[in-house]
């Protein structure tokens, strides 16, 4: 029985580390020269616009919790508009029109989350004033407005800038 040196361990263990790394080096070369001779084939798929990505199939749930609140917060303001011009000042009723409008057109083609974060804001401080001046609690459904579009434009964002990471 012959016993190895630890020299010679070390120079038989590198010499099998060369062989295996010349044989996955020629592994290597053989899938390279397959792929050369194949045509171009795009594996990925381009990346997409930001609007592309928002009506994509996978962004069903923020782009329907965006399309939701921008949907009340519009049939708020044509409430607005119809109540809210004969009971209250033009002027007072049509700032509101007008904001609400711009908040929800912001939020609904820009999924703006700053446009979204207004629109709560704003539609909590509107309830807390007409509960103040009025006594009772009204408009939960624009509260509710600004909570989906919150919602969806957070949601739509976050996913988004992890799509524009990949």
């Amino acid at each position: 029985m012959q016993l190895r040196t630890e020299e010679e361990n070390v120079q038989t263990t590198s010499e099998e580390n060369m062989r295996f790394n010349n044989v996955q080096q020629e592994e290597l070369d053989y899938s390279w020269s397959i792929q050369d001779d194949a045509p171009y084939v795009s594996t990925t798929e381009p990346k997409k616009s930001r609007a592309e990505y928002y009506k994509s199939i996978e962004r069903h749930k923020e782009r329907s919790n965006i399309t939701v609140a921008s949907i009340i917060v519009y049939v708020m303001a044509a409430i607005n508009i119809l109540l809210g011009s004969m009971i209250l000042d033009g002027n007072i009723a049509w700032f509101d029109i007008i904001l609400l409008v711009v908040l929800a057109l912001g939020v609904q083609f820009k999924q703006s989350r700053a446009c979204a974060c207004v629109l709560l804001g704003y539609s909590i401080l509107n309830s807390v004033i007409t509960l103040i001046l009025n006594g009772r609690m009204s408009g939960i459904l624009l509260i509710w407005a600004g909570y989906l579009a919150v919602k969806g434009t957070f949601d739509f964002n976050k996913e988004w800038n992890w799509y524009n990471q990949q």
